[in-house]
């Protein structure tokens, strides 16, 4: 197919130090590539006469073995990768060998004034991002040899820039006040003589595909100046311009030849971006988590079969086929691939249901289903085990059942960073439409609210599910905290001067506002309380913040500023840990939204807090998910 499509030859051009490859898509299977990856680095082409060209550089001829390409025939959409053998027969030189970059020597690898900024010229060395990257970078060069590196980024609607390292430092990013640009800023540098690895993530809209590229930059620190070395000022607050440009992007999608239910979830998907976008208690964490969200549901969306009336399946049409007991047309020992997804029991989408591929198996043996379900790259780095399964390796796991119509309850752990390990219940939904039937009729799966019948016994034990509690928008809800050390069971010195009730209340944009009160004695001592950075807004003895909703207990790290620990020398501010124990909520009912929450402080022991996760991490990994399936279950009870 590659010859097909590209022929037998290339282009390829020595610069001095690198081989420029050029690859010229023509004639009618040339027509249908629509991009073309070499390594980590993917293009969608240059129009040119007669074709589409696409140039790739190698520092040697021979280390370009293989090329993928997206070949795009309307119904029919695939990655096609080829190995590749590029002979230098003819050509008027070898392949080079670069010549190694010489060591630096003892010393100042530089003449900069420690803690004097610089405009330093950038060269990226012909890199495709150097037309994203101003061409100076600001370098403060600090007393320990190190160096402090702002890089600019050109903003644009048609592309959302994630991060940047450099030298492998993760850069902080901003935006500047005029919205030109992004900002990015590194610290602790240890050297910019030599090549130095810039590292860029972002998103093409249109394309969807979230990009991991690098390049080699080099800082000319010889015609540095300090004329015009100032960095960008940057906004101060939340921005939300990468939001409103991601969804005025995802508005842009039609839903084409995918189904009516995967174009109805993209568009949940941006609803909920929109709710967070005018929602100004939102923190720019959840800002970027809701990116994210949104761009991770788009990909999904892309990634979702076509519509179709009757797929086949292989056996359909096989005499050895035999009818199940759920209904079902199939050959004993084939296997069928089936939609999976991972779901809550209210059937909606769990927020781990990103780290489950989107397809599984189903055999049936003759006596039982044998459902086999993989975990994605990403989710193999969080979900450390699960009950009741076969683990096959590799991330695939295998569960025997003897209904595929009734959800497959899984239970996990999982790891989160900074949080420790949490166990999870999730219910693996086998989209079982797709699957041949004796009647001919399709049989549509179960949600997991079904409570399970007698006849539904799988070898992993489906007793003991865990209900999620429901929050209903208007209601008002009374829920025990307790304030402890930070990452710690003891109990916090602060939490004398704070009561031990919190009222929640759920918001229309999957957000809880949650109050709480100081003691009579706290507000003699309370100097200031905030949450991600942000004051926590204070009215008399009551304290508001806004949190992503959250479906089981939770915990709230809250810097406070306490003139008692001043005074006993601990420090002008400490975290302490808020539990917020959702799972013992109490339905206070409506009409109860200028209910102050209660200030009395009972003994409060540090009460266990298994399967709560740290909500600072929490929204990172996971807490923008949170926030859309908690905004679609709390829209629908409304």
């Amino acid at each position: 197919m590659l010859e097909g499509a590209f022929g037998t030859n290339v282009s390829a051009v020595f610069d001095g130090s690198s081989w420029n490859v050029t690859f010229t898509a023509s004639g009618e299977m040339g027509s249908f590539v629509e991009w073309v990856k070499v390594g980590d680095n993917q293009q969608s082409g240059v129009a040119a006469d007669g074709g589409k060209t696409y140039t790739f550089s190698t520092s040697k001829l021979s280390d370009m073995t293989e090329v993928t390409m997206l070949v795009n025939m309307g119904p029919m959409q695939r990655e096609v990768s080829s190995g590749i053998t590029i002979s230098t027969d003819g050509l008027s030189t070898t392949d080079p060998e670069p010549e190694p970059a010489p060591e630096p020597e003892p010393g100042d690898d530089d003449a900069l004034v420690a803690g004097v900024a610089y405009a330093v010229p950038l060269d990226l060395g012909g890199s495709m991002a150097g037309n994203m990257l101003g061409k100076n970078a600001i370098v403060t060069k600090a007393e320990d040899g190190t160096y402090t590196v702002v890089i600019t980024v050109a903003a644009s609607d048609t592309y959302y820039f994630e991060g940047l390292t450099v030298g492998g430092v993760q850069a902080t990013r901003a935006y500047s006040t005029d919205g030109a640009n992004y900002v990015f800023t590194a610290e602790g540098v240890s050297a910019i003589s030599g090549e130095v690895k810039l590292g860029f993530t972002y998103t093409p809209y249109g394309m969807w595909r979230t990009m991991n590229h690098s390049a080699n930059a080099t800082f000319d620190t010889d015609n540095a100046t300090t004329d015009g070395a100032t960095a960008p000022e940057v906004q101060k607050g939340v921005v939300k311009t990468d939001l409103n440009n991601t969804i005025a992007a995802a508005k842009e999608i039609q839903q084409g030849s995918k189904t009516a239910e995967a174009y109805e979830t993209l568009q949940a998907a941006i609803s909920t971006a929109e709710k967070a976008a005018g929602n100004d208690m939102i923190p720019q964490m959840g800002i970027d988590a809701n990116v994210k969200t949104l761009i991770e549901a788009i990909q999904t969306f892309n990634a979702s079969p076509d519509a179709s009336t009757d797929p086949e399946q292989p056996g359909e049409e096989d005499g050895d086929a035999v009818e199940t007991p759920d209904g079902f047309l199939l050959v004993q020992g084939q296997e069928y691939t089936v939609p999976v997804k991972l779901v809550k029991d209210d059937g909606s989408d769990s927020m781990a249901a990103g780290y489950f591929e989107a397809e599984g198996t189903v055999v049936w043996t003759g006596s039982a289903y044998q459902v086999t379900f993989r975990i994605t790259s990403d989710g193999q780095q969080f979900i450390t085990s699960i009950d009741g399964v076969e683990n096959l390796g590799g991330g695939a796991y295998r569960a025997t059942v003897d209904s595929i119509v009734k959800p497959v309850t899984l239970k996990f752990g999982l790891t989160v960073p900074g949080a420790g390990s949490m166990n999870q219940t999730g219910y693996l939904q086998i989209d079982t439409t797709t699957l041949p039937t004796k009647s001919g009729e399709q049989i549509k799966p179960e949600n997991p609210s079904t409570p399970p019948s007698e006849n539904n016994n799988n070898n992993q034990n489906n007793t003991g599910n865990e209900v999620t509690e429901k929050f209903q928008v208007g209601h008002t809800y009374q829920v025990p905290i307790a304030f402890l050390k930070h990452n710690s069971s003891e109990t916090s010195m602060a939490a004398k001067y704070l009561g031990d009730t919190a009222l929640v209340r759920p918001q229309e944009n999957g957000t809880f506002q949650v109050s709480f009160a100081a003691t009579s004695e706290g507000l003699g001592y309370i100097k200031s309380l905030s949450y991600n950075g942000s004051a926590i807004a204070q009215s008399g003895n009551q304290f508001t913040l806004s949190i992503p909703a959250a479906e089981s207990d939770v915990v709230i790290p809250i810097e406070m500023a306490i003139t008692m620990m001043q005074q006993l020398g601990i420090g002008q501010s400490q975290t302490a840990d808020m539990h917020l124990y959702l799972s013992q909520a109490k339905d206070l009912g409506t009409g109860q939204a200028s209910l102050a929450a209660s200030s009395s402080n009972l003994a409060q022991t540090g009460d266990s807090t298994t399967g709560a996760a740290t909500l600072a991490v929490g929204v990172a990994v996971a807490g923008a998910a949170a926030a859309v399936a908690a905004r679609r279950r709390l829209s629908q009870q409304k």
